[in-house]
């Protein structure tokens, strides 16, 4: 499966990877590596994270959000006229994306498995 690149875990970015793969796990359709910290402790920098293409996830579950063409990692709750992304550390405060302050928002997929790497 292909390693696309980096994801933020943090204020939204993406890089673009090497051309890498990686094994698969749990039923997924590619991965990302983590960079930042906001997702910690339970996802760290350098972890892998696995994630099956969906158009939305319900609240509360961690997903790859494009917001304005950059990639972030984070907690999904829908609000009225948007969405709030919450880190799991709470060094981060929550986001909220709406009309007024993004121009696109959108659901890549959801974190469906993470493998760190030792």
């Amino acid at each position: 499966m292909p390693l696309l690149g980096d994801v933020a875990a943090g204020e939204p970015i993406f890089r673009e990877g090497d051309g890498e793969s990686v094994e698969d796990m749990g039923g997924s359709d590619y991965a990302l590596r983590v960079a930042g910290d906001s997702m910690a402790p339970r996802i760290q920098k350098g972890d892998i994270v696995f994630v099956k293409k969906r158009p939305d996830v319900p609240d509360g579950r961690i997903a790859v959000v494009i917001v304005d063409g950059e990639a972030a990692l984070k907690r999904v709750h829908h609000v009225e006229g948007g969405v709030q992304l919450v880190s799991d550390n709470p060094d981060y405060p929550p986001m909220l994306f709406t009309r007024e302050n993004s121009d696109s928002i959108r659901i890549l997929g959801l974190a469906v498995a993470i493998r760190r790497e030792l």
